[in-house]
């Protein structure tokens, strides 16, 4: 069975600079890292600081997601008996989640 990175780095609808991040974090999915993910090349991140969405210019979709142990909002990380991960993600901005850009384009995703 195919992750969902493997399809979506099959997919036609992204551009190649979003393939090769999606590939790198499949490559990596098992690595852990000290301090911040290394960079895909000299120009390109593969996440921000200052934001926990990161949605590069050059990309239509949001890329990563960040979250913080300290974090005011209740994200969550759980696995089941199968191995299989989820993520419970609280939106940028607890007063007006929809109008944030970055949590739009997080939703987008879903539609690729």
């Amino acid at each position: 069975m195919k992750s969902t990175l493997e399809i979506l780095i099959n997919n036609k609808n992204i551009n190649d600079r979003h393939k090769l991040s999606l590939e790198w974090f499949q490559k990596n999915k098992n690595e852990k890292f000290k301090g911040w993910l290394p960079k895909l090349n000299e120009k390109n991140l593969l996440i921000c600081k200052p934001k926990g969405i990161y949605k590069p210019k050059d990309i239509e979709y949001a890329l990563s997601i960040r979250i913080s142990k300290d974090s005011p909002y209740d994200d969550e990380i759980s696995r089941n008996n199968y191995s299989e991960t989820s993520l419970k993600y609280f939106q940028e901005n607890k007063n007006i989640r929809e109008r944030e850009i970055r949590n739009i384009l997080m939703l987008a995703c879903k539609n690729v």
